[in-house]
């Protein structure tokens, strides 16, 4: 797919979105209304009609619950719209400037700067958490860095495919539960926000055994206190978005 293709003659792809997937969200101009907006396909093709179904349902709940909410930490989805055999969800337009691209930029964070922007993003989790929605794969990709400095949360609707194949998510952020094939929860986010934050200031991956025994914290001083229970083995024990925040 190139930057000539236009999605359900309306939306006219611009440039991949930085960090992304190869061909999976994109920059685009919606050509009704002049706005840019981001883009990301939802590969559908090949599901069985009940599955598909149950797919569009929840996109469209999601963004139902999600447009009414505003809130300054979260790119909230607009709508969906069918184009080349997928789904295409529409979403606000999100940061440039990710926590992605500032870590490969500069290795590691500090642990101020991580916590702050981690108090970010629990924030929009808040909100998303009380309307009844859970992101299922929170990444340092999806949190954009916005020009005040601020943390704002993208990628809401477009992971619904992630409970019928949770290793689809970051694997180092994919909360045990899921891997042991419960369905995605606010907790699992918040083990996802936990391990995310934890690979920014310590630079690795929490779990370096791959079996959910954690690396105890070496650079993150104070800010270790709280990443130990966010990623508890037992969702039960893990605080809620509210309580990180």
């Amino acid at each position: 797919m190139d930057a000539q293709h236009v999605i359900a003659d309306r939306y006219s792809l611009a440039e991949p979105l930085p960090g992304s997937v190869t061909g999976l969200s994109w920059h685009a101009v919606d050509q009704w209304s002049g706005q840019q907006v981001v883009i990301t396909r939802v590969p559908v093709s090949g599901l069985e009609d009940a599955e598909l179904v149950r797919v569009r349902q929840e996109i469209a709940r999601e963004i139902r619950v999600l447009s009414g909410l505003r809130h300054d930490r979260l790119a909230r989805p607009i709508g969906v719209v069918p184009g080349h055999g997928d789904l295409w969800v529409v979403s606000e337009l999100a940061p440039d400037v990710t926590m992605a691209g500032e870590l490969r930029r500069r290795g590691t964070l500090g642990p101020a700067e991580v916590a702050r922007w981690g108090a970010d993003v629990a924030d929009g989790l808040v909100a998303a958490h009380g309307a009844g929605v859970v992101h299922r794969n929170l990444s340092a990709g999806v949190v954009g860095i916005a020009a005040d400095g601020r943390a704002v949360v993208s990628g809401f609707a477009t992971t619904v495919l992630i409970p019928r194949n949770p290793r689809a998510g970051v694997p180092a952020h994919l909360a045990p539960e899921m891997a042991w094939g419960a369905p995605p929860s606010s907790a699992s986010d918040i083990f996802a926000l936990g391990a995310m934050l934890y690979s920014a200031v310590e630079g690795r991956d929490p779990f370096p055994a791959g079996d959910h025994v954690l690396a105890p914290p070496q650079r993150a001083g104070l800010l270790g206190d709280l990443l130990v229970p966010m990623m508890h083995p037992d969702p039960a024990q893990r605080p809620s978005a509210m309580g990180v925040a």
